[in-house]
Order: C-alpha cells, then structure tokens, then sequence
C-alpha cells in the first residue's frame, strides 16, 4: 500500500514529514551539543506528530 508522503521542511536541527494520507506532520528535532571536556558530541533526538500545517 503506497501512503501520500512529503518532506516539508529539512533543515539542520529540523525534519517535518508531512503525512499526508492522515493530515498529520511528523516532526523531527534534533538538538546537539559537544561537551569539551569529554570530547563527546551528545545530541537529543524528540519525535512527534501534529496536526498538518500547510506551510
């Protein structure tokens, strides 16, 4: 079964994925941050789905 799937946004700390069967947006953020100390890149990955926003 083939869904009605677009990307409407794909930025750097930003991917919204419209579903379009549903009239939903999946929104994916991310939000990275390096500590120096530790040398370690740690990044915070949130995942939702909101009412589509035609854009």
């Amino acid at each position: 079964m083939k869904r009605d799937i677009t990307i409407k946004q794909n930025t750097e700390n930003k991917i919204v994925i419209g579903l379009n069967d549903f009239n939903l947006d999946a929104v994916i953020t991310f939000n990275s941050k390096f500590n120096y100390k530790t040398e370690e890149n740690i990044t915070d990955i949130k995942c939702s789905l909101e009412p589509a926003n035609e854009e």
